[in-house]
């Protein structure tokens, strides 16, 4: 099985602009690095064997290993991020009874 998901660029905040401070206390703009989402593309493979009731699944999530910056937070200074799940690359096991 193989699975593609593409996601456009995406507006994420409509300000273009962000108030700052700066270190002696003027006040200013800057920029909103955070005012557009990035578009990434993931895929995801699977293969899966079986006999009887038992059965072994191969996958892979995120094969290309994307991390783009789904949110963003510029604000006080601090800069942190959420991205998607890292690649996953796993082996399951079902057994029906």
């Amino acid at each position: 099985r193989g699975e593609y998901q593409y996601q456009s660029r995406a507006r994420r905040s409509f300000d273009r602009v962000l108030s700052i401070v700066y270190a002696n206390a003027v006040a200013g703009t800057t920029p909103n690095a955070a005012e557009f989402r990035q578009g990434f593309d993931v895929v995801n493979l699977s293969a899966s064997l079986g006999k009887g009731g038992t059965e072994v699944r191969l996958y892979a999530n995120n094969l290309l290993d994307a991390r783009p910056l789904i949110d963003l937070d510029l604000t006080a200074g601090s800069d942190r991020a959420t991205t998607i799940r890292p690649r996953t690359v796993g082996v399951e096991l079902r057994q029906r009874f």
